[in-house]
This record gives structure tokens, C-alpha cells and sequence, in this order.
């Protein structure tokens, strides 16, 4: 029989960097899009034949952010045919300012 193991800790990013910030947020930012191109073409990350890459990922920081805040990330895939997606996204800030745009 298996022992049953703890479940792993919480993690939490505390730090002043705003480096760090954005690294964070631009991680996620990537991983996201491509669930939301994925979900175009009728898969998940669970599908069996799924192979994701993100090819071309940009990210123009126009603001000072903080990835421990609240943040909408809206996202937009205006293309996604023959195993390809286009995916496009805007990161707005609690008063509904643009932080960034990413795609």
C-alpha cells in the first residue's frame, strides 16, 4: 500500500522587484493564452494527441504592476484553424486601466 502524502504548500510570491512581478505575470499570461486556444479547437490539456507550443509571445509592459493584485486578463483567440491559433489578451488593473496588452 502507498503512503499518502501531504499535500504541497501554498506558494506565495512576495517581493518588491517589479522584475519579478513581471516575470510572473508573463508566465501566466503565456500559459493562459494557450488555454484559451486550446479550448477553440474542442481540446484540453488532458487530450491525448494535444502538442502546445507558444511560437511568437510578446508582451509590452506600458505600467509598473504587481502580480499580487487584482487583475482582469481578458483574452480573444479572433483565429484558431488547422492546428494553429492566433490569441490575443489585455491585462486591465482594478480602475480598468490597460496594463498590458499581450499576444
Amino acid at each position: 500500500m502507498r503512503e499518502s502524502l501531504a499535500p504541497p504548500p501554498d506558494v506565495m510570491i512576495v517581493d518588491d522587484d517589479p522584475a519579478v512581478h513581471q516575470a510572473v505575470l508573463a508566465y501566466a499570461s503565456d500559459t493562459f493564452l494557450l488555454d484559451n486556444c486550446i479550448n477553440v479547437h474542442g481540446l484540453t490539456w488532458f487530450s491525448p494527441d494535444l502538442f502546445a507550443a507558444s511560437l511568437d509571445h510578446a508582451i509590452w509592459f506600458h505600467r509598473d504592476l504587481r502580480a499580487d493584485g487584482w487583475l482582469l486578463y481578458a483574452m480573444e483567440s479572433p483565429n484558431a484553424a488547422h492546428a494553429r491559433g492566433l490569441n490575443l489578451g489585455r491585462i486591465y488593473a482594478a480602475d480598468g486601466t490597460v496594463i498590458w496588452p499581450a499576444g
